[in-house]
């Protein structure tokens, strides 16, 4: 799987409702944004992952993602998402 698909599907999916992170919304759009493109991933996987990270954490790996900047805690978060695809 390529970082960089990863990547975009993760900067432009964050959802932010009442001032804090849309979870179920996050994953649904990474989730189908994925699909999208030919990549089954595991959803209850990808709730794990963001569950790992405050609101203001995962609102800052979305301002890094879009900014292509893969360190720190948005590669931890790329190398997670990566981990829930499904390759059978």
């Amino acid at each position: 799987m390529k970082k960089p698909l990863l990547g975009a599907a993760a900067a432009l999916t964050l959802l932010v409702a009442c001032g804090g992170v849309d979870r179920a919304g996050t994953r649904d759009n990474i989730v189908k944004g994925l699909k999208a493109s030919g990549i089954n991933i595991d959803s209850k996987c990808v709730d794990d992952a963001l569950n790992k990270y405050s609101d203001d954490e995962l609102k800052a790996i979305d301002k890094q993602l879009g900014k292509s900047d893969t360190s720190g805690q948005a590669g931890e978060f790329l190398v997670a998402v990566q981990g829930c695809i499904i390759t059978s």
